[in-house]
């Protein structure tokens, strides 16, 4: 488990299931992560995450977007 990982782990085990945004807003201060779509590619190529669901946000101009919702894999 890389310290992206460890972090991501850590942040998920305290708070529950979060979005994909969500995780790279409380993140982003660490590091340097990118967009929204990086962090969903890197918690998509991860063993240690699951996908539990999925969120509609909606941005202030109107264009909405879907994220998923990731949760700690037990079985890891």
């Amino acid at each position: 488990m890389n310290r992206f990982e460890k972090s991501v782990a850590e942040y998920l085990g305290r708070e529950g299931a979060k979005s994909t945004s969500e995780i790279q807003y409380s993140l982003r201060h660490k590091y340097f992560i990118g967009s929204v779509k990086s962090v969903g590619t890197k918690m998509h190529a991860s063993r240690y995450f699951r996908k539990v669901d999925k969120v509609r946000l909606t941005r202030e101009n109107g264009n909405s977007y879907t994220v998923a919702v990731w949760e700690v894999n037990k079985h890891e």
